[in-house]
């Protein structure tokens, strides 16, 4: 037989209560900690987030300035390429005998053996 007093009975209870305390203050430490990895992880994956869209955004503006470059470029090389076409059709010019004689004529003066030029002054 088992005789236990109010004081025994009173202390087993203080000493279950404690011990839930414990327990209960366990495992509020331990959703704490959970708690808190969460919070870390969360402010990891966050961060991470951010750098990959400012680097993003950088490679944007990047590519917008390389784009535009590319554009002038294309243009000056069409425009290259118009004078270059027109300095062969000039080369081609040059080759032709007639051609030749044509610009000896005006811009030189020269006449052909025999030829006699007739020159009008221009009234004022």
């Amino acid at each position: 037989m088992r005789h236990t007093t109010r004081y025994q009975q009173a202390r087993a209870k203080s000493f279950a209560f404690t011990q839930r305390l414990d327990n209960n203050q366990q495992r509020e430490k331990a959703v704490g900690r959970r708690f808190n990895k969460q919070r870390l992880l969360t402010l990891v994956l966050c961060l991470i987030f951010l750098y990959l869209l400012t680097v993003i955004v950088e490679q944007s503006f990047v590519k917008q300035q390389y784009t535009e470059r590319l554009a002038d470029l294309e243009e000056k090389v069409a425009i290259y390429e118009e004078e270059n076409e027109s300095l062969r059709q000039k080369l081609k010019k040059l080759v032709d005998l007639d051609y030749i004689e044509l610009l000896a004529r005006q811009r030189l003066g020269m006449v052909r053996p025999g030829e006699i030029i007739f020159q009008f002054e221009e009234q004022p």
